[in-house]
């Protein structure tokens, strides 16, 4: 699975886009996606960023 894809299904990335900062972490996860992260990375990303804004 692509960060792409994962993207589509991640409770997590909803959680963060909803929030305050939604407009960045929407910026970020367009980011992950143009480098092609596997769907773990891409979480262990959102999951590090969700850690720093909390």
């Amino acid at each position: 699975m692509i960060a792409e894809e994962y993207l589509g299904t991640s409770r997590l990335f909803r959680r963060l886009k909803g929030g305050a900062h939604g407009q960045l972490v929407e910026f970020y996860a367009a980011n992950l996606v143009k480098g092609e992260l596997a769907a773990h990375g891409t979480w262990r990303c959102l999951n590090l960023v969700a850690g720093l804004l909390s």
